[in-house]
């Protein structure tokens, strides 16, 4: 056998060897892992929900003949809360609805104070009611009552509580309320429901 031959197969077999011992030295004796403790990862609790108090219309629907009057009333649900006030903004159709009114929804059992304010926006309404520090408003209540004209036939109208509508609680926060209620009337020339609510 040539000299070089037996000087690789030494070489192999020396390093086989080393690779041999290594790989037993290392199962007896592991590597030291430093501990070092795992975070601690909190879920952040989840925020609770509270009910807000609202504003929604009596009827997702009227249909109202052609030159008749239609009323549509506003309802507030507090939720819990103690409502002072409410700065209700509407915006109506002004080529559909004609004579439009706001009128205070509870006069005959709470004492509300009520105040319309024109705008010098076409079809669009504010209004405040107001009841007094003694009596709040409280639970599911209609608060005002929309009182209008339909002026052509066999069109569709809009009327919609505008984002701008605040309600304040009797400790002056002001309060949040939905927006987005939105009903729609149609002027026909015969009715198939009566538009009093």
């Amino acid at each position: 056998m040539p000299r070089n031959t037996l000087i690789l197969i030494t070489v192999l077999v020396l390093a086989t060897v080393g690779l041999f011992g290594l790989a037993v030295y290392s199962l007896k004796n592991p590597p030291q892992a430093s501990l070092k403790p795992s975070p601690i990862i909190t879920k952040a609790p989840s925020p609770t929900l509270i009910p807000a108090p609202t504003l929604y219309f009596s009827s997702d629907a009227l249909v109202v003949a052609r030159g008749t009057r239609g009323k549509l009333s506003v309802m507030l649900d507090t939720h819990g809360f103690s409502v002072a006030q409410v700065q209700l903004d509407l915006a109506y159709d002004a080529s559909v609805f004609g004579n439009v009114v706001v009128a205070p929804g509870l006069m005959d059992k709470l004492p509300l104070a009520m105040t319309s304010k024109p705008s010098s926006v076409s079809g669009q309404l504010h209004v405040t009611i107001g009841a007094s520090l003694s009596t709040p408003l409280k639970g599911v209540l209609p608060i005002a009552t929309i009182n209008f004209t339909t002026l052509v036939a066999s069109r569709t109208g809009v009327v919609t509580i505008l984002p701008s509508t605040v309600i304040t609680s009797i400790t002056s926060q002001s309060l949040p309320t939905v927006t987005s209620s939105i009903i729609t009337i149609v002027g026909s020339q015969t009715a198939s429901s009566s538009g009093a609510h």
